[in-house]
């Protein structure tokens, strides 16, 4: 019996290649794939938006906020307005070939967040609500309490309201 190499945490890259990894059925990546794309792309590369961020720093502290958007151990368990929703190509091999930039607002301090994710539940939820036409989204982004098997805690959007405008003709 050969000695178990001890377990070594993946990057979260890692982790999305391996979500797209485990989806066999091409039928259903297609449609992800249709899906995802509705999401506008982000053209302008986010480069105003740092600088903006940068030269509207009030403190040495708030110098690096436009880098710091992935952790979302300070949204979780709070109620948060999608303010909007942008896709940027990913050149992470094996991964989904795009991530998300989300924006969140809290309406009771109008506190402004963003984030960004591969995550394949999240960014599946935002390509359908593209996909059905909402135009707002209340939501709480959720992470698991427990580890999956390779040491990541799963996330995804607890739709908490949507709003889907009424057709013209009816």
């Amino acid at each position: 019996m050969s000695a178990r190499t001890p377990a070594v945490p993946e990057s979260v890259d890692d982790q999305q290649s391996a979500e797209v990894a485990v989806i066999n059925d091409e039928a259903l990546l297609a449609k992800f794939a249709e899906m995802a794309v509705m999401i506008p792309a982000d053209i302008g590369g986010g480069v105003e938006d740092i600088l903006a961020k940068i030269l509207s720093a009030t403190t040495w502290d708030q110098l690096d906020e436009p880098w710091e958007t992935s952790e979302v151990d300070d949204i979780l368990g709070k109620t948060l307005r999608i303010t909007s929703v942008v896709r940027r190509p990913s050149t992470f091999k094996g991964g989904l070939g795009m991530f998300v930039i989300v924006k969140l607002l809290d309406p009771r301090t109008s506190k402004e967040y963003v984030k960004t994710t591969g995550s394949i539940s999240v960014v599946a939820q935002l390509a359908r609500a593209y996909a059905m036409g909402v135009t707002a989204m209340t939501v709480q982004w959720c992470r698991a309490e427990r580890p999956s098997e390779n040491g990541f805690y799963p996330q995804h959007l607890k739709v908490i309201d949507a709003t889907i405008p009424e057709p013209a003709n009816a």
